[in-house]
């Protein structure tokens, strides 16, 4: 295994890590029913930019490398696909730390579906 992709999968599992504690927290703040609604604001602009960051240094990373058998158009390429890679975990856990702000703010609203 080559340096770039040991590098991609530390990365990887640094936001990984973060994407799972920071949804862990929100679930926990959740059910012991805190009103700490900044909480939820503050771990979504966080996790999203820890995740754009270390995206941004994988793919310059792995765009700088010039592999022989590929074109400049492939490095990139891989680049790019490397970078959507490491968004997905924080999308998840974005997707599921809204729902639940979603949730708490129809239940202090007094809405019970």
């Amino acid at each position: 295994m080559d340096l770039q992709k040991k590098e991609f999968w530390k990365a990887f599992l640094r936001v990984f890590l973060v994407s799972l504690i920071s949804l862990i927290v929100c679930v926990l703040l959740f059910f012991l029913m805190t009103n700490l609604v900044g909480i939820y604001v503050y771990l979504l602009i966080l996790l999203i930019i820890y995740s754009l960051v270390e995206a941004c240094i994988v793919f310059k990373k792995r765009a700088a490398i010039r592999c022989d058998n590929l074109t400049r158009f492939g490095d990139y390429l891989f680049a790019g696909l490397r970078f959507v890679i490491i968004l997905i975990p924080p999308a998840v856990a974005e997707a599921c730390i809204a729902m639940l702000f979603v949730l708490w703010a129809m239940g202090s609203v007094g809405y019970h579906g």
